[in-house]
């Protein structure tokens, strides 16, 4: 069997994988996403597309999103194809290929360790099975955001760069990887410094990882000319509306990680019991390989990077108690990947120690698999649920109350709100950003929480309020309230009670109408 053979094999078998475990975990859900956010990257796709350029708001560039890739891919199609089911097809082929790409790192390791092409194949397989398995990595993969992407961006570079002979490919993914996200460039001094060590070409090590930053500087050098900001203003607002902390405090990092254990005790569990096995029989097997040469591979590379990107989130843009981990972990997604391979990685060398004949490889391996699949598999349902009505809830508060703009306000409308997407999107009105992701001259109003001088300069003409746990806390409106303007109720759209871990959104839209009081510097 030639060496493309298991390749075309593990592809075809992620695509077999993948469809059957997507098809179910959406059904019965409505045609939109359970998030808000994922109707801003819509946004700047369509206006991208329109010939707009980089804008939420017609004619007002701006860097309000975190993934500029994510915005060019659906921009490319966002004008003739049905923006839902782009985004979803987009996501639908990165899960495909993140489970192709992890299950190749595992049949490479089984390569190395001269194992039969049947029990490579096998075990190979385990990472993409653990990964469609698990409720949480699914609700993230259909979000309407970029992670399925950045995921498989992410194993795409670290395949094709963690080698002896890397290859000019892997870093070209490592560039994209840093224009889906930032925080991605803290993957460019791993590869660079494994290559420093195990590459001999050191001119193409040189060149190759200045190539990958130039492909993800170029970007946010032209966003810094054209847009006014080199980072996204997504984390500026964030920090001055107080969602988000920063700076390096031991305290706060470690609140941060008990808030992700508490997360993960309240979700999933069982996680907690292959985590265990991963770190022990990996203690295990660096114990017993002390005395030879140690050598990291692609494994442990991905799981080093996943680590860099929970530390710099744990002291420099770490979200605050009510929405941690933010966006049922979408900023620490490369968990899922990280634990899937270390799990494998852990168990073909349980496999090797173990006293079974060596023609039983398969047989073990898939006993293997079976088991902590079972242990995987025990929350699906449940996360298939919260997907459902997580993504009800949009459809009846924010996509209704967009809709409602569309069709009750005049286009004149300048609608001041702390959600913005789905509103924007649909509505088609001018939208005033309350929560500092598109407009960073907002952050001095959030810091004192009091928004309305700024309500005033935007000449806004109608005010959204979410309700429980309510925006007020963090935008400060009504304190203006009899003083600059009146607040006169004109709809209220509210939403079923459901339980979720994490709180993504409020239960209610209220549209009030903002009469400005005369001889109080009216817009």
């Amino acid at each position: 069997m030639s060496a493309v053979k298991p390749k075309l094999a593990l592809l075809v078998l992620s695509f077999v994988i993948a469809l059957p475990a997507s098809v179910w975990f959406l059904r019965s859900s409505p045609e939109n996403f359970p998030l808000d956010d994922a109707y801003i990257h819509l946004g700047y796709a369509r206006s991208l597309a329109s010939g707009a350029g980089f804008s939420f708001n017609p004619g007002e560039h701006s860097f309000g999103t975190t993934s500029p890739l994510w915005v060019f891919a659906l921009a490319s199609a966002v004008s003739w194809i049905n923006p839902y089911w782009l985004a979803l097809t987009i996501s639908f082929l990165s899960f495909c290929a993140s489970l192709f790409l992890s299950s190749l790192i595992i049949f490479r390791e089984a390569e190395q360790k001269n194992w039969a092409r049947l029990d490579g194949l096998l075990t190979a397989l385990f990472p993409a099975l653990f990964l469609v398995s698990f409720g949480n990595y699914l609700w993230l993969v259909f979000s309407g955001m970029e992670t399925a992407l950045w995921v498989a961006l992410i194993l795409a570079a670290v395949y094709f760069s963690i080698r002896e002979k890397p290859s000019w490919i892997g870093y070209l993914f490592l560039g994209l990887a840093g224009l889906c996200r930032m925080e991605s460039l803290l993957l460019v001094p791993v590869a660079f410094f494994w290559q420093i060590f195990n590459v001999k070409d050191r001119r193409k090590v040189w060149a190759g990882n200045l190539a990958a930053l130039l492909i993800a500087f170029s970007f946010y050098v032209y966003a810094h000319f054209a847009l006014g900001s080199f980072f996204p203003v997504t984390r500026s607002g964030k920090l001055a509306s107080d969602l988000f902390n920063s700076g390096l405090s031991l305290k706060g990092g470690m609140s941060f990680m008990f808030r992700h254990i508490a997360y993960i005790k309240l979700t999933q569990p069982q996680m907690f019991l292959l985590i265990g096995y991963t770190i022990l029989v990996s203690a295990i097997w660096i114990a017993a390989r002390r005395r030879a040469k140690f050598r990291l591979g692609k494994v442990g590379a991905f799981s080093i990077f996943a680590l860099l990107v929970f530390a710099y989130h744990d002291q420099f843009f770490r979200s605050t108690l009510i929405i941690t981990p933010y966006h049922n972990m979408r900023y620490q997604v490369l968990f899922f990947p990280a634990l899937a391979l270390g799990l494998m990685r852990a168990s073909m060398e349980l496999i090797s120690w173990s006293a079974f004949p060596r023609g039983r490889t398969a047989l073990r391996s898939i006993f293997l698999l079976i088991v902590l699949l079972a242990v995987s598999f025990s929350r699906m349902p449940g996360w298939r649920k919260l997907y459902r009505d997580q993504s009800r809830h949009i459809q009846d508060v924010h996509l209704q109350a967009a809709k409602w703009c569309k069709q009750n306000l005049p286009p004149s409308a300048r609608i001041a709100c702390f959600d913005i997407g789905s509103l924007r999107f649909l509505s088609g009105r001018y939208v005033i950003d309350l929560g500092g992701l598109v407009d960073p001259g907002i952050a001095p109003y959030l810091t004192a929480k009091q928004t309305g001088p700024y309500l005033k300069d935007k000449k806004a003409t109608h005010y959204i309020e979410l309700g429980t746990p309510g925006s007020e806390r963090v935008t400060g409106v009504e304190k203006d309230a009899g003083k600059l303007y009146q607040l006169t109720p004109m709809a209220n759209f509210a939403g079923a009670r459901i339980q979720e871990p994490v709180l993504l959104h409020s239960w209610e839209m209220k549209v009030y109408k903002i009469n400005w009081i005369e001889n109080k510097d009216t817009p």
